[in-house]
C-alpha cells in the first residue's frame, strides 16, 4: 500500500504505511533484521523524492548500517545502499562525498559481479554525472564510455539503457561547447527511442527539447561568431537574431 500511494506521489500517506510495516518488522524481527534495511531503504526513497535529503540520508544509513552488520562490508545490497545515497549527496551539492560512495559501490560491485555487469555501468554512469557535475568534463566522458561499453556488451545496440548513455554524453558534449558532438549523440538516442518506447513516450520529447536546446545553443554560438566578425549592424546578424527567435516563439509551445 505504501508502494502504491508512493506511486501516486501522495507520499504522506506512503510514510504513515511503511512506518506501520516498519513497526511490525521490528516487533516479529529485531532491529538488526535485512527487512528493516530494505524498509528504511523505501522510506529514505520517499524522502528523496521530495529533497528532503537531510531524512534521505539519515534513513539510508540506517538501512546502510544493518547491511553492514547483516551481509558484510562487501555484499552488493551494501554496493546499492552507497549508490542510493550518491545522488542524495549530489543534489545537495555535496560531490566529493557523492564520488566518495561511488567508488565505495564500484568496489564492491567489481569484485562480486565483476566488470560487464548492468550495476557496474551503473555505478559508473554515476561517477561520470558527478564528475559532470564538478565541471570535470573529460573524466565525465570516459565514465560514460565505460558505462556504455558494458550496456552495449549486456543490452546490446537498441536497448534503453544505451540511448540513456548516448543521451548522457551528448549533455557532456553539449556542456563542453561541443555541439556537432552533442547532436551526434542526442540523434543516437532518439533513434532507439523511437525503436524501442515508442514517440510519446516522455523520454523521447525529453530527447527533442535537447536536440532544439542545442540548435538554440549553435544559434547563440553562430551570433557570437557574427557579432564579433560582420559587426552588429550587418544583415547577416539580423537573420541570426530573426532564427532564433523563431526558435524561442516555437519553443513556448513546447511544455
Amino acid at each position: 500500500m505504501a508502494n502504491v500511494y508512493g506511486g501516486k506521489g501522495e507520499t504522506d500517506k506512503a510514510l504513515e504505511y511503511y512506518n506501520k510495516s516498519l513497526a511490525v518488522q521490528r516487533n516479529n524481527l529485531g532491529e538488526s533484521h535485512p527487512s528493516m534495511a530494505a524498509s528504511y531503504n523505501n522510506m529514505a526513497n520517499v524522502y528523496h523524492s521530495v529533497s528532503e535529503h537531510d531524512k534521505a540520508l539519515e534513513y539510508f544509513n540506517k538501512a546502510l548500517t544493518i547491511q553492514l552488520n547483516t551481509r558484510g562490508e562487501h555484499h552488493q545490497g551494501v554496493a546499492t545502499s552507497y549508490s542510493n545515497m550518491v545522488s542524495v549527496y549530489s543534489e545537495k551539492g555535496e560531490l566529493d562525498k557523492a564520488l566518495e560512495y561511488c567508488h565505495e559501490a564500484l568496489t564492491i560491485q567489481l569484485n562480486t559481479v565483476g566488470d560487464n555487469h548492468p550495476d557496474v555501468a551503473i555505478s559508473y554512469s554515476n561517477m561520470a554525472d558527478v564528475y559532470s557535475g564538478k565541471g570535470e568534463l573529460d573524466n565525465a566522458l570516459a565514465y560514460y564510455n565505460q558505462s556504455l561499453t558494458i550496456r552495449l556488451k549486456t543490452f546490446g545496440k537498441n536497448h534503453p539503457n544505451v540511448a540513456t548513455s548516448y543521451n548522457n554524453m551528448a549533455g557532456a558534449y553539449s556542456s563542453n561547447g561541443e555541439l556537432d558532438k552533442a547532436l551526434e549523440y542526442y540523434h543516437k538516442s532518439l533513434v532507439i527511442r523511437l525503436k524501442t518506447i515508442g514517440e510519446n513516450h516522455k523520454s523521447v520529447i525529453i530527447s527533442y527539447i535537447n536536440i532544439a536546446n542545442v540548435y538554440c545553443g549553435k544559434g547563440v554560438k553562430s551570433l557570437t561568431i557574427s557579432l564579433n566578425t560582420l559587426g552588429e549592424n550587418h544583415p547577416n546578424v539580423a537573420d541570426t537574431y530573426g532564427g532564433m527567435a523563431n526558435v524561442y516563439y516555437n519553443s513556448r509551445w513546447s511544455y
